[in-house]
């Protein structure tokens, strides 16, 4: 299959374009590796799927201008177009990314917070009636062991009462305190 010149040219052009546009997408991600995540393993996972993306950008550019022959040129107008990209307009690229970044997570918090103002009214809500309930759940459990507690004190008072001779205080006469006043 014999090619033109003119559709070299056209296929050196747009291989120039495809790699501005793998320059796109690896600034693309990196801002997103810069706001979003920082850990090592995401790192590794967001250039794996970078290489991916850059990977179908190619090979689908590749068979349809080239039906899959590949020439040397491709590759140096891919190297150019990468080139002339970082040199020119990838800072202001970044920048613009930046703030619209930050602009859609402005966005996305203010959504997310008026969607969650009211759980979060009905999460305290709920939280104050089972605080309520517990508390008059556990006052009751609580009025139930001192009740329980009195009467096990009463009952091993009157058992102690024919142990006296166990007892280290004893208590003082009704009739003694009532006698001392008169």
């Amino acid at each position: 299959m014999e090619v033109s010149l003119s559709y070299e040219l056209l296929t050196f052009l747009v291989m120039i374009g495809i790699g501005a546009a793998e320059g796109f997408v690896f600034d693309l991600f990196r801002v997103l590796r810069k706001n979003t995540c920082k850990s090592f393993a995401a790192v590794s996972i967001s250039d794996v799927l970078y290489w991916i993306v850059a990977a179908v950008i190619l090979i689908a550019a590749l068979f349809h201008f080239t039906f899959g022959q590949l020439r040397g040129y491709l590759f140096v107008g891919i190297a150019l177009g990468l080139i002339f990209y970082f040199l020119l307009i990838s800072r202001w690229v970044i920048a613009f990314l930046m703030k619209l970044i930050a602009i859609i997570l402005k966005i996305f918090k203010l959504i997310f917070k008026i969607l969650l103002t009211p759980l979060t009214f009905l999460y305290k809500m709920l939280l104050a009636s089972l605080v309520m309930f517990l508390g008059r759940f556990f006052k009751k459990i609580a009025v139930q062991i001192k009740m329980w507690f009195c009467e096990m004190k009463t009952r091993i008072g009157f058992k102690l009462k024919n142990l006296n001779f166990l007892r280290i205080w004893k208590p003082r006469d009704k009739n003694v305190k009532k006698t001392k006043q008169n």
